[in-house]
């Protein structure tokens, strides 16, 4: 449920980008939060900690 919320975030926060900045632009700025959190959530994979709801809130 809280990476659907996350997901649905970052689509609105690229629709309000896409009409002041362009569909590119808009998708450049979105992407960069999007792929901190998703290598974050990696490396702590790779580490073998495990993840919970604390993990996943502070990524994004």
């Amino acid at each position: 449920m809280t990476l659907i919320m996350l997901a649905l975030a970052l689509i609105c926060a690229w629709a309000i980008f896409s009409l002041r900045f362009g569909r590119r632009l808009a998708l450049i700025v979105t992407a960069i939060p999007l792929l901190a959190g998703l290598l974050s959530l990696a490396w702590l994979g790779i580490i073998g900690e495990p993840i919970n709801l604390f993990n996943t809130l502070a990524s994004f």
